[in-house]
């Protein structure tokens, strides 16, 4: 019986929140939820605040989805788009080839979205660098690391087409410039470590990786890494 009651309380509650949709049709209004033991209906985003946003490089923004809960999901539709983190604080990359261009920021479930225009123009590297970092490293400078920067997700590249025509393999090798949130400032490609055909499709999907930054001292800093990007074929 008391399963009963709560099952009624719930379609009241719904019922409740359907009326107000108007037109005599159902629509989707919320999830249902057992979290908290009864269910419950938990309700979907509204919209998201602010609506739309023009972003400098390697910039940031809290975005709020408005009238929903901890439920709420946050993305982007493409790996170099920037992070946005559960709580839907956004953080424009700083190497972007594409600025300037409008993106699209999701919260879900609900399909609400947010235009986000990031701007063309060279990032502020103080937005790169760690604490105690007065501006960014070069490659040769003797930086002490308690952890160095790990990648934690690849993408890979696309093979040029020419090149597979032309049955081109080989490696090519990058340092990678780390930023303290684990974006990516800058990419610089090894002389001598290089395939020129395969030069450009090797950085586009570099710019895609996600990296988990070094820390010095316990905090998170701007660093160097060296990275290898394979092309083979059968």
């Amino acid at each position: 019986m008391t399963g009963d009651r709560s099952v009624a309380r719930l379609k009241d509650r719904t019922k409740v929140r359907s009326a107000r949709v108007g037109g005599g049709a159902l629509a989707l209004i919320g999830i249902l939820s057992c979290a908290h033991g009864e269910p419950t209906v938990v309700p979907l985003p509204r919209g998201i605040d602010p609506a739309s946003v023009e972003l400098a490089l390697g910039k940031s923004q809290q975005f709020t989805a408005t009238g929903a809960s901890e439920y709420t999901h946050w993305r982007v539709d493409d790996a170099g788009d920037g992070i946005v983190s559960s709580s839907g604080f956004y953080e424009a990359p700083f190497a972007y080839a594409g600025a300037p261009r409008t993106l699209t920021l999701h919260a879900e479930p609900g399909g609400r979205t947010a235009s986000i225009t990031l701007l063309a123009g060279a990032p502020d590297p103080r937005d790169c660098c760690g604490s105690g970092q007065d501006a960014l490293p070069a490659f040769t400078d003797a930086v002490g690391f308690d952890e160095a920067p790990v990648v934690l997700s690849r993408v890979e590249p696309q093979y040029p087409e020419l090149a597979r025509e032309a049955r081109v393999t080989g490696t090519i090798q990058m340092r990678v410039l780390i930023c303290k949130n684990g974006l990516i400032y800058d990419i610089k490609v090894v002389p001598g470590r290089t395939v020129p055909m395969l030069e450009a499709a090797a950085i586009s999907s570099v710019e895609k990786w996600r990296f988990k930054p070094a820390r010095a001292n316990g905090l998170p800093v701007a660093a160097w890494t060296v990275v290898d990007v394979k092309f083979e074929l059968p």
